[in-house]
């Protein structure tokens, strides 16, 4: 009797042991499982955080006025004029008038200007703001020239010249003052494709982007945007204005 009742108790106790067991395991996976939703949480609001930093940040980029895109679709209107208009430090060819330009504008163009004199290279502007009026009266004058079919390969119209916007800058140099293609041939072009977007310029109208830009190749036409990381990015993978800026509306719409 003493040996059954013994037998039965140690049934009872293996019993319990294996029901505390169990209780275990299960609260030991009801927590692993609960961790691991914790954790996908955090890692999905994780990523919406990031999206959103990267959406503000291309926001940023696209809101700022440097970055105003002007060209045969976007027009200025006659009446528009930049803010803090100042009459620039830099040197200029010599029969050259416009040399107004955008503050921000005249003062990284002094900056890059004296950074290439420190590497022997003497750059000088070609053309700096131009008046809507003052486009008018060119371009009128070339196509009374050369024909309005001409005229509109090398010319803006008024209102959709950058010029007007303060932050374009014709550049030349010392050694080279014709404003032709052969401007590409020389030290200072090779300068300004390396090193002006650390002060925030690009070159605007490329070889063999024509079709896009609208507007024949150019090497002495920059444009001052600003943020020398976007320029770094548009010069490096050799892009136009209109390209990036319509890589950056796809990517706000993402």
């Amino acid at each position: 009797m003493d040996f059954k009742k013994k037998k039965v108790n140690g049934a009872i106790f293996a019993l319990l042991i294996i029901v505390l067991i169990s209780g275990v395991l299960i609260l030991g996976k009801d927590k692993i499982f609960t961790s691991g939703v914790a954790n996908n949480v955090h890692l999905e609001n994780e990523k919406i955080s990031n999206n959103s930093e990267e959406l503000e940040k291309l926001l940023t980029i696209k809101n700022d006025l440097l970055m105003m895109l002007v060209n045969r679709n976007n027009t200025l209107s006659s009446d528009y004029v930049p803010e803090e208009l100042v009459l620039s430090e830099i040197d200029f060819v010599s029969y050259i008038e416009t040399r107004y330009l955008a503050k921000s504008t005249a003062e990284a163009a002094k900056a890059m200007f004296e950074a290439a004199k420190e590497d022997g290279i003497t750059l000088l502007g070609a053309s700096g703001y131009r008046s809507y009026s003052v486009q008018e009266n060119l371009y009128t004058s070339r196509v009374i020239n050369d024909g309005q079919e001409e005229a509109d390969r090398y010319t803006a119209k008024p209102g959709q010249s950058e010029h007007q916007t303060g932050l374009a800058l014709d550049i030349l140099s010392e050694d080279y003052q014709d404003m032709d293609d052969n401007f590409d041939s020389t030290e200072a072009y090779a300068w300004l494709k390396e090193n002006c977007y650390k002060y925030g310029f690009i070159l605007r109208y490329m070889k063999g982007k024509e079709n896009i830009t609208g507007f024949l190749y150019e090497p002495w036409h920059y444009r001052y945007i600003g943020n020398s990381e976007v320029a770094k990015d548009i010069m490096d993978r050799n892009l136009t204005f209109e390209q990036y800026i319509e890589e950056l509306d796809i990517k706000i719409q993402e």
